[in-house]
């Protein structure tokens, strides 16, 4: 599908229950796998990806799969992310101090926007109720949350199945999606599927930049998550296609 003036692309990415099943076509053992949609914008944030993929470690996900709002998780999936983010030379996260009472979704834009702040790009507006219902279906469906109708110039999607946290999807949409990791349209040196789920993250949406986000706990792949990203969406405002109902703002107090 392309229909954007310059970025379109739709993103899987599986984490098994079992690290042994559904196992991406590697050699390697991986806590999941993903594909990428067939389009996407070659630099479509303007930076280098990673030179290689970091794996998370199993007795971070089996700690996730235990409790996957617990401290130890946290924790751990944090001090991964970090060393990634390090090796790029961002600065740690920092989740916001309310971040154990928000709810999932307001999670997964939290943490997304702090990606994408903290590499000098746009956050998001906020979450449409429209595309968080596409968002939903998408999880529901365990697969990527449709693009049309467009509102925007601009739009990406991302869904993930298995993991327990919205960190652990973090982790792999964004340090675990290029060679040798679990993303199905990446099983080779620059293929074009390679860090698929990173660059619909880091895009350089233009702005009003809306966004639709969904889990369910309860599909045939575990727990599914999907990102719906929308740039220059004109339909934002109240009462229009895409209105936005929850303001990153109000979704998260940075300490």
């Amino acid at each position: 599908m392309i229909n954007t003036a310059w970025h379109q692309a739709t993103d899987r990415h599986h984490a098994a229950a079992d690290p042994r099943a559904r196992r991406a076509p590697e050699a390697h053992a991986r806590p999941g796998r993903h594909g990428s949609g067939a389009v996407r914008a070659a630099d479509a944030h303007g930076r280098t990806n990673p030179g290689v993929s970091r794996p998370i470690s199993q007795a971070t996900f089996g700690l996730c799969q235990m409790a996957s709002d617990g401290d130890a998780c946290t924790s751990a999936v944090l001090t991964a992310i970090d060393a990634a983010r390090a090796a790029e030379g961002v600065g740690p996260m920092h989740l916001p101090a309310d971040y154990r009472t928000l709810t999932v979704t307001e999670q997964l834009l939290v943490v997304t926007d702090q990606e994408r702040v903290d590499r000098g790009l746009i956050p998001a507006a906020g979450l449409s109720a429209s595309l968080n219902r596409r968002a939903w279906a998408g999880a529901r469906a365990d697969t990527d949350p449709a693009l049309e109708p467009m509102y925007g110039d601009s739009a990406g999607s991302n869904w993930a199945g298995g993991y327990s946290s919205v960190l652990e999807a973090d982790f792999a949409w964004m340090y675990d999606d290029g060679p040798g990791s679990p993303n199905l349209d990446c099983g080779s040196a620059g293929g074009s599927g390679c860090w698929g789920h990173r660059d619909n993250i880091l895009a350089t949406y233009h702005a009003p930049l809306a966004m639709g986000v969904a889990v369910d706990a309860d599909t045939s792949e575990g727990v599914s998550m999907t990102q719906l990203f929308m740039g220059g969406d004109s339909q934002t405002g109240p009462g229009q296609a895409d209105a936005i109902v929850a303001r990153a703002a109000s979704a998260g107090r940075r300490r």
